[in-house]
């Protein structure tokens, strides 16, 4: 029997948008014969035969992530990644963008890492853990571009393994044979708890960035001078002294986040802050609205008639930004 695999370049043309050129072609073959040697100690797939390994270990894994075949400097983590798949396909397809190998089987990281070394993969990292504890340590948490998960379990948990690991408009692939009503409904159900966490996330990032911006008086009116120079600067002295003229512009606190129902809320003194630190605010809460996390209304100072402060002794009259006009 020959280990050949099939080149298949049209399929792949054809379903992919994408096809490997020589070099890719060559570590497909390394990849399959190393493979087939590791099988035997490490037990590492039934699929051996070498179209059915290409169809089911090679376009497979890149047929899933075939929308961002041709984007580069991606970050991609694989979880329960086990031989490789789909993590080395995605190695060797997407040079310039990095792939870290996640699996709990020390043997099966201790396999990649030969792999890797024997095919000069440079692109492709090994971590030995599991999912649900790298989503709690914050060099890992929504750090990726894409996380892809293939034949770890459910697609409810794969989801709940796979979401924190992903940045803010970042992609999850599930590698599912088949979708039922019933699986496709506990996904929903599992997702809905975390879509709420990672929205917290945005929010919460937003308002303390700003925050810290201006508790280092970034909001200072007085002192706008690349801006009254005007759109057509190409060159420009900045005068210190105009800055250290100004007066100080610093914010002085910002409590905690609370939520209630759909709403979140959060108290914050300008201190000496100038009113630019709101329209700042308010323009990221737009774009953060459009991108990533959709906002009905938005109220600044006094009270919400939704959510009331017990034992408020001041309830000012409150600014309203209506984002559905």
């Amino acid at each position: 029997m020959s280990n050949l695999l099939p080149e298949m370049s049209d399929l792949w043309l054809k379903t992919t948008n994408w096809q490997p050129n020589a070099l890719q072609q060559s570590q497909f073959q390394q990849l399959y014969e190393l493979v087939l040697k590791g099988n035997s100690q490490f037990n590492l797939t039934r699929i051996t035969e070498p179209v059915e390994f290409w169809e089911k270990h090679l376009w497979d894994s890149l047929r899933g992530i075939a929308p961002i075949l041709a984007l580069e400097k991606q970050t991609i983590i694989d979880i329960g990644t086990g031989a490789g798949f789909p993590g080395l396909p995605i190695a060797i397809a997407m040079p310039d963008s990095t792939v870290t190998l996640v699996d709990s089987t020390r043997k099966k990281i201790t396999f990649l890492d030969t792999v890797l070394a024997d095919l000069r993969i440079s692109n492709a990292l090994t971590v030995t853990s599991r999912a649900e504890a790298l989503g709690k340590l914050p060099s890992y948490s929504n750090t990726y571009d894409v996380a892809t998960v293939r034949a770890v379990g459910s697609a409810a948990i794969c989801a709940e393994y796979a979401l924190p690991l992903v940045k803010p408009g970042g992609m999850v692939v599930l590698y599912r044979g088949n979708w039922t009503e019933e699986e496709q409904a506990a996904l929903l159900n599992a997702i809905a708890p975390l879509n709420g966490e990672i929205e917290k996330k945005y929010l919460e990032e937003a308002f303390n960035s700003w925050f810290y911006l201006g508790k280092l008086g970034a909001f200072n009116a007085e002192n706008l001078q690349v801006q009254d120079e005007g759109l057509d600067i190409s060159y420009m002295n900045y005068d210190d002294r105009r800055a250290d003229d100004s007066l100080m512009s610093l914010m002085h606190n910002m409590g905690a986040f609370e939520y209630q129902g759909t709403w979140a809320r959060c108290w914050f003194d300008l201190g000496t802050s100038d009113a630019i630190a709101l329209d700042i605010l308010i323009n990221c809460l737009i774009q953060l609205d459009k991108e990533y996390l959709p906002m009905e209304q938005l109220y600044i100072g006094g009270e919400n008639a939704d959510w009331t402060v017990e034992d408020s002794e001041s309830r000012p009259e409150q600014s309203v930004y209506d984002y559905n006009n």
